[in-house]
């Protein structure tokens, strides 16, 4: 279609269709402001532990550096591989690279704490005597794998200053959401504008990016955009969860299932989004018309990634198990 080469379409039933599939629409990684700063971060080097040594004296030194920041100074403890304990801005890739290759961070490696995010259990009539009176009986274990959503585009978000605090684009899903939580945490008002993404499946309710670049502009008084390959990415925003469901079901003499009784277990990491809603969804996840239901949920706490209510979590879990 660029070339010529073959003919136009005439009906466009998606406006946007031609631009997205010859990479024209923009996303956030394309935007640009002048005086724009390119920013970007070193992720904590352990998944749980406490820093021990920031040394950042080398990358403020290069050339082109406009401004370092030590996010998780000495004594932090870290929670989670996506945690950010250095963020720099610079006039121009190259010099970002080569600062942020610079900075050093140690730490000592800690003990995942255990523990639950969220709980909850649906009881319904009496799954204990039907499943003992039932005609035919069945249990059975699933495991299921996290799932980790891949987008188009660079994870990314540009922070502008303004007279009235800080204008941010984010190719999230919830403007409203964002801003509050930015602005509560920046210590000033955000306005959010969101960008169309290449994909996000509930996968970028993070707004660690965004908090980055909006730290880093209001540091340096200049536009400043930050975006992270797809390795970085995979360690700021969540996962959907996987899990293990063992289910008991029983059924009459015709096969009708009269009783079940489900119980799950979710790995929600060190951190976990949405928790509540994990479990709400997996409570309302049995497929079938069932008078007798007892169904508990459990959303651990892990050493593993993040998790968050991507698409399906929770409803997947107990879903498949029946």
């Amino acid at each position: 279609v660029r070339a010529g080469g073959a003919d136009p379409l005439e009906e466009r039933l998606r406006p946007e269709g031609r631009d997205v599939v010859l990479g024209d629409r923009p996303f956030v990684d394309d935007l640009d402001r002048p005086g724009l700063l390119v920013g970007g971060v070193v992720f904590a080097p352990v998944a749980v532990g406490v820093v021990t040594g920031v040394d950042v004296e080398a990358a403020r030194a290069v050339e082109g550096v406009v401004h370092v920041a030590v996010v998780c100074p000495v004594g932090t403890a870290l929670a989670h591989a996506g945690q950010v304990v250095v963020a720099i801005a610079a006039e121009s890739p190259a010099t970002l690279r080569a600062a942020l290759a610079l900075v050093k961070v140690e730490a000592e490696v800690g003990v995942a704490q255990g523990g639950v995010h969220a709980e909850a259990r649906r009881v319904e009539g009496d799954a204990s005597a039907a499943l003992a009176s039932a005609a035919h009986r069945v249990s059975a274990t699933v495991r299921l794998a996290p799932t980790d959503p891949v987008f188009l585009e660079p994870e990314a978000a540009l922070a502008v200053p303004v007279t009235t605090g800080l204008h941010l684009y984010s190719p999230g899903h919830d403007a409203a959401g964002a801003a509050s939580e930015l602005s509560g945490s920046l210590g000033g008002p955000v306005r959010v504008f969101l960008v169309p993404s290449g994909g996000s499946y509930g996968g970028k309710e993070s707004v660690a990016i965004e908090a980055v670049a909006g730290s880093l502009a209001l540091a340096t008084g200049r536009p400043v955009r930050v975006a992270v390959g797809l390795e970085a990415g995979m360690r700021v925003h969540p996962r959907r969860p996987g899990g293990e469901v063992s289910v008991e079901a029983g059924a009459d003499s015709n096969g009708r299932i009269v009783a079940l009784r489900v119980t799950a277990v979710v790995d929600g990491g060190t951190t976990c989004g949405g928790a509540d809603l994990i479990v709400a969804r997996a409570l309302d996840a049995v497929p079938y018309a069932c008078a007798n239901l007892d169904i508990s949920v459990r959303v651990d706490r892990s050493a593993n990634p993040g998790t968050g209510p991507i698409r399906g979590a929770g409803t997947h879990v107990v879903a498949a198990g029946v």
